[in-house]
């Protein structure tokens, strides 16, 4: 309701004084309350998250090449929303680019899963949009952070080949959340010691995230990250429990757990 009214305002300023008809419910107990409320939001159907991303892009590009609607901005269209807008551009970039590691490995909405698949679009849609309010990625342009994940993945796929690879890829966690997630919340602190060394390369990076798949004996780290985080690590079968976690504090722990065994590594 509230979306529609600032859409009408934005084409209709004199609107602002129209008298505006409600209806009131005279609920009488909190049961009654609890029960419309339970009718309203038990038969209501969300759509699925793939769609409302795919939407939002479509809303934030419109706004932004433009310069209309400004009314969504309002009502729909916040900070979240448009950070999620963009983390889908930037997942069309890594599907659509050469040297990309999801180069056409991206599964998509309306499409049946096939051996090429990695992981669904919405997966990195979701942990890439979570990134983006960080400062050192709030000027830059969709493309230049595109760039940036894609030589961070292929860094990735260095380390851990045989979780990229078409017949092993279900054996491991690296691209299901628990590995997208992590790997994706320790990605600006690679980002950052790259930048400061100035040297924001997929060499430097590949260096960095090799910290991670050696043994670094540390009190200030946890038993699990002690050892090395090698593919063995994220296997499914083999690795401990905590690779296998679907918690989004066990996935900041791991990224936080990477990131200090990289700077205690690198101390050394």
């Amino acid at each position: 309701m509230i979306p529609n009214l600032y859409m009408a305002l934005d084409t209709k300023p004199e609107l602002s004084d129209y008298p505006l008809p409600v209806s009131v419910l005279n609920l009488k107990t909190r049961f009654e309350e609890m029960l419309l409320f339970y009718i309203v939001n038990s038969r209501q159907k969300k759509i699925p998250v793939n769609v409302a991303y795919r939407h939002l892009q479509t809303m934030v590009e419109k706004m932004k090449i433009t310069g209309k609607y400004e009314w969504i901005k309002k009502a729909i269209v916040g900070p979240k929303q448009e950070r999620e807008a963009v983390a889908a551009l930037v997942v069309d970039y890594l599907d659509d680019d050469d040297d990309s590691p999801f180069h056409n490995r991206v599964k998509y909405l309306g499409d049946a899963w096939e051996p090429r698949h990695l992981l669904e679009d919405s997966v990195l849609i979701r942990y890439t949009s979570k990134i983006l309010s960080e400062k050192s990625f709030e000027l830059m342009s969709p493309i230049d952070f595109a760039q940036l994940l894609e030589m961070y993945w292929n860094a990735i796929m260095e380390q851990y080949p045989h979780a990229f690879k078409e017949e092993e890829k279900d054996e491991y966690a690296i691209l299901k959340h628990t590995g997208v997630a992590s790997f994706t919340y320790l990605f600006p602190q690679i980002y950052g010691i790259c930048a400061m060394e100035a040297k924001v390369t997929q060499e430097r990076m590949e260096e960095l995230l090799e910290y991670v798949t050696q043994e670094v004996k540390s009190s200030e780290l946890l038993p699990d990250f002690v050892k090395p985080m090698d593919e063995r690590w994220w296997s499914r079968t083999h690795g401990p429990a905590i690779a296998k976690a679907s918690s989004e504090s066990t996935f900041s722990l791991i990224a936080q757990q990477m990131a200090k065994k990289i700077n205690i590594a690198m101390k050394a």
